[in-house]
């Protein structure tokens, strides 16, 4: 049965993390930071989900499993008996459940999340747009191009609708819709920034395809003569479910549960 160490090292493989075998610091939340003890917790149930809200931690006691993969934890400490959510994380920590946050490389390494996304929408990926994180640059992004060069955004519109199970997202076309979609960027994981659709508006590029369309952006945006369509976050539940899928393959006496966390927002319409 595979044990919680035996599993880090897959889950490393399989997202390029370059984590230091011992350093686990970076990633733990909750659980045993010794080796020794790693290899004595045995992992026959776990969650992956994009953060920890209460409907997934309900979901992890009701199911009873032994760890919870989470992409965005944004408080990287190790949970102790100190920290002010502890509270939050009590029947989490009684129950003896790890926490472990996916590695950053992920996003962005090969077969990871933004390379999954353009297989599903059928984009041929033509290089890697690279942002800065901290003092370096990582190749976050794809540049890619439709497989099928004569596509038009109305029908690409609705293709980002079919393939990621989405009824509602924003856009902003500069272009008219009967337009063929050109070169594009794909780069979701992060909220957008500014600076992003500078340098893609110098690489000539027509589409942005991210996360975190607002008014501000889509200005900007609209400024650049950039086209823009959110993927929204649900984009992440479909790398997540193709992420567990991977791991199966590697960890086959693991079950793996998905939990869609979605935040609680809805439209008002009179």
């Amino acid at each position: 049965m595979t044990n919680f160490f035996e599993f880090i090292q897959v889950l490393r493989e399989v997202t390029n993390s370059q984590i230091k075998t011992n350093d686990f610091d970076q990633c733990l939340i909750t659980g045993p930071s010794y080796v020794i003890k790693q290899k004595r917790r045995k992992i026959k149930k776990a969650i992956l989900t994009i953060d920890l809200n209460k409907t997934v931690l309900i979901e992890a006691l009701k199911s009873k499993v032994d760890l919870i993969l989470v992409y965005n934890f944004e408080n990287l400490e190790k949970i102790n008996l100190i920290d002010e959510n502890l509270e939050k994380y009590k029947h989490i920590i009684e129950n003896n459940i790890l926490i472990y946050k996916i590695p950053e490389s992920w996003t962005y390494s090969k077969g990871g999340l933004n390379e999954t996304l353009t297989e599903i929408l059928k984009l041929e990926i033509e290089g890697v747009f690279q942002i800065k994180i901290g003092k370096n640059f990582q190749p976050y992004g794809r540049i890619c191009s439709p497989f099928k060069s004569q596509i038009r955004y109305s029908l690409f519109l609705n293709m980002i609708s079919d393939k990621l199970g989405l009824k509602n997202f924003q856009y902003l076309l500069v272009n008219d819709t009967d337009d063929i979609v050109k070169k594009c960027i794909l780069l979701v994981g992060k909220k957008t920034q500014l600076n992003w659709l500078k340098r893609a508006k110098m690489k000539d590029i027509e589409l942005f395809l991210g996360n975190g369309l607002d008014y501000s952006l889509a200005r900007h945006a609209e400024s650049l003569e950039i086209n823009f369509i959110d993927l929204t976050y649900n984009s992440i539940f479909l790398g997540l479910s193709r992420l567990s899928k991977v791991l199966l393959l590697k960890c086959p006496d693991v079950e793996f549960i998905d939990v869609r966390s979605p935040l609680p927002l809805f439209f008002f319409s009179r």
